[in-house]
């Protein structure tokens, strides 16, 4: 998994990159990819203003 955390006095390009492999069981990957499923299960679908 690549994640680019965010640190707020860098802009998104300047900040690190993470190259993450899943070595066990609620380790960092396993935190990281729950955090994107909870996004993902929030989300709503995108709107144009004024189409």
């Amino acid at each position: 998994m690549l994640v680019t955390p965010h640190l707020s006095s860098l802009l998104g390009h300047e900040s690190p990159m993470l190259h993450l492999r899943r070595l066990g069981d609620d380790g960092l990957y396993d935190r990281f990819a729950g955090h994107v499923t909870a996004l993902w299960a929030s989300g709503r679908p995108a709107t144009v203003s004024g189409a």
